[in-house]
């Protein structure tokens, strides 16, 4: 739906916001110097009316590593059952580095994985969601989150992971 495309196009850019290094804005509220934005390409848009505030090289698709597990809540978040269990597999187990130190065979909430995969950026837990969300198959999964972005004017976006590990495939 729109609400949910904004909801989403929102969570991504305080994402970003977050991870791109800028110049500091004094407590005060004056800023003394303009900011300041490192980053090869960004985009800042209005979330509001879609505007686009300032951007460099936006058009370019670049890896967009750990900003993946946002799409693969996305797509765990509206299947819905955040309550129901997802048995870790141990293709979940084997994925590097930053995991949680999931245990093949045991069960954890999709809340749980959730929260780990997003707040502690667990690479084990995105695995376990989107091979759960895939029915059973990464490929599977692939396919959904591929789909969503489409859906919601992603257009130039792929998803080939659930946690950004495979920055060669995995753009947007």
């Amino acid at each position: 739906s729109r609400m949910t495309g904004r909801r989403f196009a929102l969570v991504v850019s305080v994402v970003l916001a977050l991870a791109v290094p800028a110049a500091v804005v004094p407590a005060s509220g004056q800023n003394t110097a303009a900011a300041t934005v490192l980053a090869p390409s960004f985009a800042a848009i209005d979330a509001e009316t879609g505007q686009v505030l300032a951007a460099r090289t936006a058009t370019k698709r670049r890896p967009i590593a750990s900003l993946t597990k946002v799409m693969t809540a996305l797509t765990v978040i509206e299947r819905g059952n955040l309550a129901g269990r997802v048995v870790v597999t141990r293709a979940a187990t084997s994925v590097e580095p930053y995991k949680e130190g999931l245990v093949a065979g045991r069960s954890y909430t999709r809340r749980t994985l959730l929260w780990s995969a997003l707040l502690a950026s667990s690479n084990d837990s995105a695995t376990a969601l989107a091979i759960d969300a895939g029915g059973g198959s990464l490929t599977g999964f692939y396919a959904l989150a591929n789909q969503r972005a489409k859906a919601i004017g992603m257009k130039s976006t792929t998803y080939a992971s659930a946690s950004g590990l495979d920055d060669t495939r995995n753009l947007s």
